[in-house]
């Protein structure tokens, strides 16, 4: 292998570990936007085309505007306060455009409820990601949310531990993964 070979191959490593790192803050941006509710990030995170939904239909947004109108306001007014916190992070750069990359996410959040009756949630989630370089930066494109469990707080052992441990909706459901 020559100098210039060597270089090369170095240089494709370090674009490929940046962008690697870029995608893993941006995944922080979003629990910072979403849990500060805070419209500035949430308009620099995603592209003006974002599909985001739920694998088991409880909801779907396509396009940014659609989707920050969701987090200001229905998001925030059932939520007074709100924690997500990541755990494994894949992220699959893709070979064939630098501008896109595949990721899967898995975590936790913490939602405290502006009802004061309500209990809070807690959840453990998991989410199939697309991203895409606009600009000069990464932005979520698609984000496919499941849940191995959303439970209340108050009965999180007993919730947990049944065939529906999805609730919070209408009707309690099944998880959208097992291990």
């Amino acid at each position: 292998m020559s100098v210039e070979e060597a270089s090369d191959d170095i240089g494709l490593l370090l674009q490929g570990l940046k962008a690697k790192e870029e995608i893993r803050e941006l995944v922080v941006r979003y629990g910072l936007a979403v849990d500060g509710k805070d419209s500035e990030i949430l308009e620099s995170i995603f592209t003006d085309d974002v599909k985001f939904h739920a694998a088991n239909r409880e909801f779907s947004f396509e396009g940014s505007a659609v989707l920050i109108e969701f987090f200001l306001t229905a998001v925030a007014a059932a939520d007074r306060n709100s924690l997500h916190v990541t755990h494994g992070h894949i992220i699959d750069l893709d070979p064939a455009n630098p501008d896109r990359a595949s990721g899967v996410l898995f975590g936790h959040a913490e939602l405290i409820p502006g009802d004061p009756t309500q209990s809070p949630k807690l959840a453990a989630l998991h989410y199939d990601d697309k991203y895409r370089r606009v600009d000069g930066v990464w932005r979520f494109s698609e984000r496919l949310l499941s849940f191995f469990y959303r439970v209340d707080a108050k009965t999180y052992a007993q919730d947990i531990m049944s065939e529906t441990p999805v609730r919070g909706g209408e009707v309690p459901l099944p998880a959208d993964f097992y291990f």
